[in-house]
């Protein structure tokens, strides 16, 4: 009886941790997506501008954007160190 308690509460165990693991991983991939569009929003003024250059808006988005979902993934990176 208590060997079956023992594998019991290591696949309970189990279970607990791969849900943290997923539970974790939703709240900060929603986070990134959700601050990426808080700066497309921001930057909705300048992709209907068309005064801007197609060339202009790509290096903004290459600094901007890009430089958001690298700066996350940083961030993301260094909390499991």
């Amino acid at each position: 009886m208590r060997a079956d308690s023992i594998y019991w509460s290591a696949d309970v165990a189990a279970f607990f941790k791969a849900f943290f693991v997923i539970s974790f991983l939703t709240v900060v991939y929603t986070s990134r997506i959700g601050k990426v569009a808080a700066v497309f929003v921001k930057m909705k003024k300048i992709w209907r501008n068309k005064n801007i250059s197609l060339k202009v808006k790509t290096r903004l988005y290459e600094a901007i954007i890009l430089s958001t979902l690298r700066c996350l993934q940083c961030k993301t990176d260094n909390r499991g160190a």
